[in-house]
């Protein structure tokens, strides 16, 4: 399974959903309820490289959320209810070129966020 569209439904969590999917590259996720991205949400999909999930109700990103996912090109996360960005967030996510953040609560963002 490479691509999942799970877009336009009534999501509100995404604990271990994507677990033993190695080959997962394209994921969206784009107007659900989501409420957080946990540390696990994609630990076992190493391939991912593009993540959509704007328009959910997302509250919370762990920390440790992305840390597996070093061919992530793409995080779209419009139109949440984001007020932080943790600093370790992109850490391992070398390969990023697009990043969407706009319509969030965010009011501060911590020295080092985009490094």
């Amino acid at each position: 399974l490479v691509s999942i569209d799970l877009s336009h439904n009534h999501l509100h969590y995404i604990n271990g959903l994507f677990l033993m999917l190695p080959d997962l590259s394209e994921l969206f996720l784009s107007e659900n309820n989501i409420l957080e991205i946990p540390p696990d949400a994609f630990t076992d999909s190493v391939n991912i490289s593009i993540i959509y999930l704007q328009q959910n109700a997302i509250r919370h990103i762990d920390g440790e959320a992305l840390r597996t996912l070093h061919n992530l090109t793409q995080l779209h996360l419009s139109s949440n209810f984001i007020s932080r960005i943790p600093k370790e967030l992109l850490q391992n996510s070398y390969n990023i070129r697009s990043l969407s953040l706009d319509n969030n609560l965010i009011m501060n963002l911590e020295s080092g966020t985009f490094n």
